[in-house]
């Protein structure tokens, strides 16, 4: 079973963090290819991608805004999977991810946390 929530025990504020010793850009690849998997992955449906890039967005330690994080995410992963569907199959559920994730970034409040699947 699936747990989202479970990303939190990887503590990103702190493993993550500049402070710790991890530059911006080392840690926003690390993740990024995590989330190239989630978006290539045909069993992880979107609304469970979308669970997912919450938790990213809201645990990765960054001072500009979530919502500036969640597009640049978007467009990197984007960009990897256009250049790598010449080398691999992709799934068809890609685009469908993605747009639901655009959604997502697009509706954050920098000053609060994401609103979350399921949440009133």
């Amino acid at each position: 079973m699936v747990r989202p929530e479970r990303i939190r025990q990887f503590n990103f504020p702190l493993t993550l963090s500049e402070q710790y010793g991890v530059p911006f850009d080392r840690a926003f690849l690390v993740v990024g290819r995590f989330l190239v998997k989630v978006l290539i992955d045909d069993s992880v449906l979107p609304e469970m991608a979308e669970r997912i890039f919450v938790e990213i967005l809201s645990t990765f330690p960054m001072d500009k805004g979530k919502r500036t994080l969640g597009e640049m995410f978007l467009r990197v992963s984007a960009q990897i999977i256009n250049k790598d569907r010449q080398r691999i199959i992709i799934g068809t559920r890609i685009q469908e991810k993605i747009d639901l994730l655009s959604q997502l970034a697009a509706i954050f409040n920098s000053r609060e946390n994401l609103w979350k699947p399921g949440q009133n």
